[in-house]
């Protein structure tokens, strides 16, 4: 089992916060460029990936 630290959880929210403004950039030029039939086609992908990941181990 892994023990989590402070200074371990602020290291990991500051990399996710990047993660997730470069994702949100990226879909925003995404958007721009691409039909409402893209979004609706991400839109599935997401439910499509949450469900899976909702059956993922984890290696665990």
């Amino acid at each position: 089992m892994t023990k989590k630290t402070d200074k371990g959880q602020e290291y990991t929210r500051t990399i996710l916060n990047q993660v997730y403004e470069l994702v949100r950039r990226a879909m925003e030029k995404t958007l721009a460029s691409y039909s409402p039939e893209f979004v609706q086609a991400i839109e599935q992908f997401t439910a499509y990936l949450k469900e899976e990941a909702e059956h993922f181990s984890y290696g665990e």
